[in-house]
């Protein structure tokens, strides 16, 4: 089987595989965020050329900790995890200050927005409703990651057709201001076509009062708008980091596609703006 098909049935599975652990409920997307989490510490810390560090082990174990914390509605328990990462990195610091950085570095890059994800399905984010599948939307995770590949197919269909001045040659020399613009315009018409066919409450047998919040046209232009956005900035940044170590891949775990990083930069950062809008605004 050539690269190629390679990519697309490996691509089909994991979209299948992202969407059913969404549809599960909140156990399946804890399982998701543990898995993206175990994953994507394991290849921060190969990227920043410490693979076999005991580092990545006290980083990973620090998020799965957290987010199982935060799952069961503990916040205050996440918190001590955090502080107690953050000393132990400045004690770290006074050794080898690369290890203080990875090991914080991890935290906020990875564990920071899969535990703002778990608390994105519930129309109610307090702590007492946490675990009460009762309020559990799966539409809202789905939405977010729908529309990271929205942004990232028509930037890439934009790109090719029209590409002709680089974003950013240095890093990742395939993108273009074309398709980034491009790609940016139509998942802000992406995101309106499933506010108004999805999520508004009677639109869809999966809709609901619980995805109120995301029924509103403008916002739901502006959520697509800024998580494409945002979107490319931590594809962005994840090549800036194999660039460093010239690499093509973060890891080779996904058939066709590398490594859990390379498939879930963009929704690490997509995650953060997508919450601050949908929660504030």
């Amino acid at each position: 089987m050539n690269n190629f098909w390679t990519r697309i049935f490996s691509g089909a599975g994991l979209i299948a595989g992202t969407i059913t652990l969404f549809y599960l409920g909140n156990w399946g997307l804890l399982a998701f965020t543990i898995l993206v989490s175990l994953g994507g510490n394991f290849e921060w810390f190969k990227l920043r050329k410490m693979r076999f560090n005991w580092g990545w082990k006290v980083s990973s174990a620090a998020s799965v900790l957290s987010l199982i914390f935060i799952h069961f509605g503990q916040f205050n328990w996440a918190v001590y995890v955090g502080i107690g990462i953050f000393i132990y990195s400045i004690y770290l610091a006074k050794d080898h200050h690369r290890s203080a950085i990875s090991l914080f570095g991890a935290q906020i890059y990875l564990t920071l927005p899969l535990s703002l994800l778990l608390t994105l399905p519930y129309c109610n984010p307090k702590v007492e409703i946490q675990n009460s599948q009762e309020y559990y939307n799966f539409l809202i995770p789905t939405v977010v990651m729908a529309l990271v590949w929205s942004s990232d197919s028509w930037a890439y269909v934009t790109g090719k057709l029209l590409g002709k001045n680089k974003l950013a040659p240095s890093i990742s020399p395939g993108k273009t201001w074309e398709g980034f613009l491009g790609g940016t315009l139509l998942t802000g018409a992406t995101a309106y076509i499933l506010q108004l066919y999805l999520l508004t409450p009677g639109a869809s047998r999966f809709s609901s009062e619980l995805s109120h919040q995301l029924s509103d046209p403008s916002k739901a232009i502006i959520i697509g708008i800024l998580v494409s956005i945002f979107g490319t900035m931590g594809d962005l940044f994840e090549s800036s980091l194999k660039r460093k170590v010239n690499v093509k891949d973060s890891g080779n775990v996904i058939p066709g596609h590398g490594g859990v990083l390379d498939r879930y930069d963009a929704f690490l950062f997509a995650i953060v703006v997508f919450t601050i809008v949908y929660r504030f605004l």
